[in-house]
C-alpha cells in the first residue's frame, strides 16, 4: 500500500563525509601553502593570475567543507553556528594572530538576513552550493571578500618580508664578517661593501671618464682635444714630467727611452707568458706597482692586446694616490677611471692603495684569481722594497713571475766643496729584468742607456760602486716617485 522508503546507512554516510572532508582539507592546506609561496615571489598591488587562482581554490575548499559540515549533522542544535565559526576560522588562519580581528571586521561579510545556510546546503548539491549558493549567503553576495582578503594578505606579506629582510641583513653582516675574518680580510664597513669584499670585487674599478682635464705639475699629459674638436679619451693619462729625471720623454739624449722600453717589455712578456701558462685558456695577469697616471701601462697593454694578441684576464694597479674623495679627485684617480673606460669589457681592473692590501687580497682569493705573471715597476722606486719581500712574492707572484723595472739612476755622488752642490748630477735610465726564484726575484738582465743604446751594466764603471745601492735608493726615494 505504502511505498518503501530507503534510508542510507548512518555508518556509510559518516565514512563518505569523513573521506570527502579529508580531501577538501588537503586541498585547503595545499592552496594556503601555494598562496604563501606565490606572495613571497610575486608581491604586487594587483595579484598575479596564479595568486588569484589560488584564492579561488581556497574559496572552493572552504565552501565545500561548509557544505559537508552542514550535511554531516543535519537538524542538530548548534550546527549552523559551529559551521560558520569553522568557516570564518579557515579564512582567518591565513593571517597572523595580530591581524585576524582586523580582517574579520573588514573582510568577512555577515550572513544575509533571513537566510538559513544549513537549509541552503540541504537544498543544493555540492557543486551548486560552492559555485553559486555560497556567494548569496552573505551580504552583497560576498563580491568583495576575495579582493579584501588579497589586499590584507599582501600587506601582511610585505611587512613580514621587511622584518625578515632586516633579520637576515643582521645575520648576514655577522656571517660576512666571520667569513672575512677566516680569509684574513678587513671586517669593517657597510653590508654592501662587505659583500663586495667577500666576492673579491671591492677593488674592482668602475669604467668612468672624468671630464675637465686640468694641468698637473710634474706630469706630461696628452692634449684634451683631438682632431675636429673631439675629446681625447686618453687626455687624463700621464707620465713623469720631471726634467731632472733620466726617463723624461723630452730630455736630451733620452727621447727614445720610453718607446724602446715599451717594445722591450712587450717582447719579454710575450715570450715569457707562452712559456709559463699552464692552461690553453689561461689569460695574462698583469700587476703594476707605483703606476701613477697610467700612460705607460696603457701603452704596453695596448701593444700586448693588439700586436701580440695576448688574452689579458686581470690588471692589478697599486698606487698610494688611488683614493676616493667626494669633493676632490686626484690626477691619478681621474687617470684610473679613464684607463678603465678604455678597456671596459676587455678585462677586470682592480686598484689598491698599498701593497699590503694587494697581498691580503691575493692571499684570500689566490685560488679563484690566480697570481701575477708580470710585475711592472715604471717611474717608481718606493715599490722596490716591496718586490724584494719574500712574503709579497709568495702571496702575489706566479711561481715563475717576471719583474720588469726602469728607473733613473744617479751616476756619481756630489763631492764636498764650494759650488759643487749647484752643479747637475749625471743620471741615466736603467732597466732591469728579474724572475722569481723561490721567494725572491733573481736578476736576469740589467742594462743602462748610453748614447742611444742599452749597454749591460757589467761594461760600465761607476765612481763609487762599492756603496752603489745605498745612495741610489736614498736619492731616488727622496727625489722621484
Amino acid at each position: 500500500m505504502w511505498g518503501v522508503i530507503l534510508h542510507a546507512s548512518v555508518l556509510a554516510t559518516e565514512m563518505a563525509v569523513e573521506r570527502m572532508t579529508q580531501v577538501e582539507l588537503r586541498q585547503y592546506h595545499e592552496a594556503a601553502e601555494s598562496l604563501a609561496d606565490q606572495s613571497c615571489l610575486m608581491p604586487s598591488e594587483l595579484s598575479p593570475p596564479a595568486t588569484a587562482f589560488t584564492w579561488l581554490e581556497l574559496q572552493n575548499a572552504i565552501a565545500s567543507l561548509a557544505w559537508l559540515s552542514f550535511n554531516a549533522l543535519p537538524y542538530k542544535r548548534g550546527t549552523p553556528t559551529t559551521v560558520l565559526v569553522i568557516h570564518h576560522a579557515l579564512w582567518l588562519a591565513l593571517f597572523p594572530a595580530e591581524d585576524r580581528q582586523n580582517v574579520l571586521v573588514k573582510c568577512i561579510p555577515r550572513i544575509r538576513e533571513g537566510v538559513m545556510p544549513d537549509l541552503e546546503a540541504f537544498a543544493t548539491d555540492l557543486d551548486g552550493f560552492v559555485k553559486e549558493r555560497w556567494w548569496h549567503i552573505f551580504e552583497d553576495a560576498g563580491r568583495d571578500l576575495l579582493s579584501c582578503l588579497t589586499r590584507h594578505f599582501d600587506a601582511v606579506t610585505a611587512r613580514r618580508e621587511q622584518a625578515q629582510a632586516s633579520r637576515v641583513a643582521t645575520t648576514q653582516v655577522r656571517t660576512l664578517r666571520q667569513r672575512l675574518q677566516v680569509l684574513g680580510l678587513p671586517r669593517s664597513g657597510p653590508r654592501a661593501r662587505l659583500c663586495l669584499r667577500l666576492a673579491g670585487r671591492e677593488h674592482q674599478v668602475k669604467a668612468q671618464l672624468e671630464h675637465g682635464c686640468a694641468p698637473v705639475k710634474d706630469k706630461t699629459q696628452a692634449c684634451p682635444m683631438g682632431h675636429a674638436g673631439s675629446r681625447n679619451p686618453l687626455c687624463e693619462l700621464g707620465e713623469c714630467g720631471d726634467t731632472d729625471c733620466a726617463l723624461y720623454r723630452f730630455r736630451g739624449g733620452s727621447e727614445g727611452v720610453r718607446s724602446d722600453f715599451v717594445n722591450f717589455c712587450a717582447k719579454q712578456i710575450e715570450e715569457h707568458f707562452w712559456q709559463v701558462k699552464s692552461r690553453h685558456d689561461e689569460g695574462l695577469v698583469y700587476c703594476s706597482l707605483g703606476c701613477g697616471c697610467l700612460y705607460f701601462d696603457w701603452e704596453l697593454l695596448d701593444q700586448l692586446v693588439t700586436n701580440a694578441r695576448l688574452r689579458v684576464d686581470q690588471v692589478w694597479l697599486v698606487d698610494t694616490a688611488f683614493w676616493e674623495n667626494a669633493t676632490f679627485a686626484t690626477a691619478e684617480t681621474k687617470a684610473l677611471r679613464a684607463f678603465c673606460q678604455w678597456y671596459a669589457g676587455e678585462f677586470d681592473i682592480h686598484s689598491f692603495r698599498t701593497g699590503r692590501s694587494l697581498k691580503r687580497w691575493c692571499q684570500a682569493f689566490s685560488g679563484q684569481l690566480g697570481h701575477a705573471h708580470v710585475v711592472m715597476e715604471c717611474d717608481s722606486v718606493q715599490t722596490h722594497p716591496l718586490t724584494d719581500d719574500g712574503d709579497f712574492c709568495r702571496s702575489v707572484l706566479h711561481e715563475e713571475a717576471l719583474n720588469l723595472q726602469i728607473f733613473s739612476q744617479r751616476l756619481a755622488n756630489r763631492r764636498p766643496g764650494p759650488g759643487r752642490r749647484r752643479g747637475p748630477v749625471p743620471v741615466a735610465p736603467v732597466r732591469c729584468v728579474r724572475r722569481r726564484k723561490e721567494d725572491k726575484l733573481e736578476i736576469l738582465q740589467r742594462d743602462q742607456w748610453q748614447n742611444g743604446i742599452w749597454l749591460p751594466d757589467y761594461f760600465l764603471h761607476f765612481d763609487n760602486d762599492e756603496e752603489n745601492a745605498d745612495w741610489i735608493t736614498e736619492d731616488l726615494q727622496r727625489r722621484y716617485r
